[in-house]
């Protein structure tokens, strides 16, 4: 329950879901007060049934992104690490064999994860960068990235680009955008954040290379853990082709890992080549429990809390949309989107108006840019915005009461 002190209503599903996934605390607490120690790490019990726990989260994530093989599955801190280990992974790898400066193609509308490391690209002139411009709804289209990649001498090597926008919601097109990256013989990296366990994703099936998920979010786990899935084209040693020839996906963390005594490099074989040190334990076996009970995961169909939630953002969008000084941002049709909808409110800094809601009318909202401050220009939103993303407890007539307390704000008459 929440603390007496807290918003009544909580809309904030986008940057964490809450309430959890239903015995999330009890399964890591499993992983913590029971019988469980270093996994693959020693012979003895304690150590295999930490192992065995592990394992139990990498098949459950396999069989959730329609993966059967799960050694594809490497768990990770979070999406960010997650991203930032593709990022730079790959053009580790393009370096180390010596084929020239590599080209990474991304929307200025990425959440940091991705654009900040593929700024640091930049600034370190470790690679060539090709920004992407998403259209004034925020998407970001298969003819936009080929038009920003097409008639380069030297091609493209990896295109980056989100599942669903965090800010306008827009769902975009990874088959289209896959298929362009795979035209031009380019690895793809989705940043799933803000789809996996809401939107069925299905990798065997998909012209997706590198999936970065987080646990917090629609799968409704702990913080703090997340996983990179690897597509069809990678082989258990993390090798890929490419016009340009066979690379092996660098590690980005060295250290221990399970099965390897030797000195100076990581194992050869996925997933220790990518998981060095002692795993997040009961972050691990709290995802693995989490995706478990996913409604989304067991047959790779959208969740029914897709549906519940675009209704809500319908809801909303129909109760504000008569305001004069409210800017609804991101495409209209549900069908295009997930369960988030941003607004801004002329004459107020996107801060104060969800200061103002959680102080006078117990609502819980972000503001800000959301980590995306290029999504946030893209829609005409360069000083932020007010962003309400509900889950799939989330009530009619909490969204009821958002559109009051809004049309209060800018003093306009409520509705029933």
């Amino acid at each position: 329950m929440p603390a007496d002190d807290a918003p009544a209503i909580y809309l904030d599903h986008a940057a964490t879901a809450w309430p959890k996934a239903p015995g999330l605390g009890a399964a890591m607490a499993e992983a913590i007060d029971g019988p469980m120690g270093n996994p693959g790490r020693s012979p003895h019990a304690f150590a295999e049934r930490a192992h065995a726990a592990v394992e139990t989260a990498r098949r459950a994530a396999a069989k959730a992104l329609g993966l059967t093989e799960p050694w594809r599955i490497a768990f990770t801190s979070g999406c960010t690490e997650a991203a930032n280990g593709a990022v730079f992974g790959v053009v580790h790898a393009m370096r180390r064999a010596g084929v020239g400066r590599p080209t990474v193609a991304a929307s200025r509308g990425e959440h940091h994860a991705v654009r900040r490391a593929v700024c640091a690209l930049e600034k370190y002139d470790l690679a060539d960068v090709v920004w992407i411009d998403p259209c004034p709804e925020g998407r970001v289209t298969p003819d936009a990235v080929a038009k920003a990649i097409e008639g380069r001498p030297s091609g493209v090597d990896l295109v980056c680009v989100q599942h669903a926008s965090n800010v306008t919601a827009a769902i975009h097109d990874v088959v289209g955008i896959g298929q362009v990256a795979r035209d031009y013989g380019a690895l793809f990296l989705v940043d799933a954040a803000q789809t996996a366990g809401l939107l069925a994703i299905h990798l065997e099936q998909l012209p997706i290379d590198l999936l970065a998920c987080c646990g917090h979010k629609s799968w409704r786990g702990p913080a703090g853990v997340g996983l990179l899935a690897l597509g069809k084209r990678f082989d258990r040693q993390g090798r890929w082709t490419s016009p340009k020839g066979v690379f092996t996906l660098e590690p980005w963390r060295l250290g221990g890992a399970e099965g390897s005594s030797e000195p100076t490099r990581m194992p050869p074989d996925l997933p220790a080549r990518l998981e060095a040190g002692t795993p997040n334990l009961p972050g691990v076996v709290g995802l693995g429990y989490a995706i478990q009970n996913c409604p989304a995961c067991a047959d790779h169909n959208d969740a029914q809390a897709l549906v519940h939630e675009r209704a809500l953002r319908t809801r909303l969008r129909r109760g504000l949309a008569d305001l004069s000084g409210v800017t609804l941002l991101g495409p209209e049709d549900p069908a295009e989107c997930t369960g988030v909808q941003s607004l801004v409110l002329d004459g107020w800094p996107c801060q104060d108006v969800a200061a103002a809601l959680t102080a006078s009318f117990g609502i819980a909202v972000r503001a800000g840019f959301h980590c995306a401050p290029g999504a946030c220009e893209a829609v005409g939103a360069p000083d932020g915005c007010v962003r309400a993303s509900f889950g799939p407890e989330t009530r009619a007539d909490e969204v009821d009461t958002l559109i009051q307390a809004v049309r209060a704000l800018v003093g306009a008459p409520s509705v029933v």
